[in-house]
């Protein structure tokens, strides 16, 4: 097996990834070797994850639902409090229907993986998050890279009706905005469909955090799909993707990672 050769040549770049040894962390702090230290790793930008509401909710859903959904959503896995959380975000957002994953990585594979075949073109912004690169890189469809945040490279790229645009709302590394009245201008323009990840401003942007859309002015149903995490400023795990009902339907029939997985945990569900 070829493995060892990759992993010499990375650690000889010194590039080899390894776990950090963490105890604790707990908001702004965390704890290593006995040591604390101010946290500026993560991404529990609101401290949320320690909020006492956040903790009792957890906690009373433990008891009455248990630690895990035990299975698919399709077979037993959604309950009253998965229920309850779509139709809160339903109503946050402006969405008509949304479904719930375990991750905003499963979420972005699930979407582009079900939607796109092999007569679509799919266009991303060049600093999209790896879970979306590499979904489009398994699509069937052709992924066409545009220059970060340039509209005119994308336009010129564009065909009508053609697939799929997608990019972020707050891109994770740089920490800038999508472009995206101009995005849903093209968009709207060439009749293609624009989803938005926005695991990074859902809870910091927009009125009552409500995210990058509603901080920038742009109307919900000008992007077909939405999809937001719970993993980042919201303090707990998981992730959602919503748009109108045909759409959820859809992914419900033909997203195998919703399909095919263990639901996302009630405790976290209800936090």
């Amino acid at each position: 097996m070829p493995f060892h050769l990759s992993l010499a040549g990375r650690e000889a770049a010194g590039l080899k990834r390894s776990l950090p040894l963490i105890d604790k962390v707990a908001g702004r702090l965390l704890w290593s070797a006995g040591q604390s230290y101010l946290n500026f790793a993560g991404n529990d930008y609101l401290g949320l994850s320690q909020a006492p509401e956040l903790r009792e909710a957890a906690d009373r859903a433990a008891l009455e639902f248990g630690a895990g959904a035990v299975a698919s959503p399709l077979v037993v896995g959604h309950q009253a409090v998965h229920r309850a959380l779509e139709a809160e975000l339903c109503d946050w957002l402006g969405l008509e229907a949304v479904l719930l994953f375990s991750s905003g990585f499963s979420a972005n594979q699930a979407v582009i993986k079900a939607l796109l075949g092999k007569e679509h073109l799919l266009w991303q912004d060049r600093l999209n998050h790896a879970s979306l690169q590499e979904a489009g890189l398994l699509s069937p469809a052709r992924l066409l890279r545009f220059a970060h945040n340039d509209m005119a490279a994308l336009e010129a790229r564009l065909k009508p009706s053609a697939g799929l645009i997608v990019s972020e709302g707050v891109f994770s590394m740089d920490g800038d905005l999508g472009d995206w009245p101009g995005l849903s201008r093209l968009a709207g323009q060439s009749g293609n469909w624009l989803m938005i990840d926005d695991a990074h401003g859902l809870g910091v942007l927009g009125r009552e955090g409500r995210g990058t859309l509603d901080e920038l002015g742009v109307a919900p149903e000008q992007v077909q799909i939405f999809m937001g995490t719970f993993g980042k400023a919201l303090g707990v795990g998981g992730a959602f993707v919503g748009g109108s009902r045909e759409l959820v339907d859809y992914l419900l029939n033909f997203g195998r990672g919703y399909v095919y997985s263990t639901h996302l945990p009630p405790p976290q569900a209800a936090a």
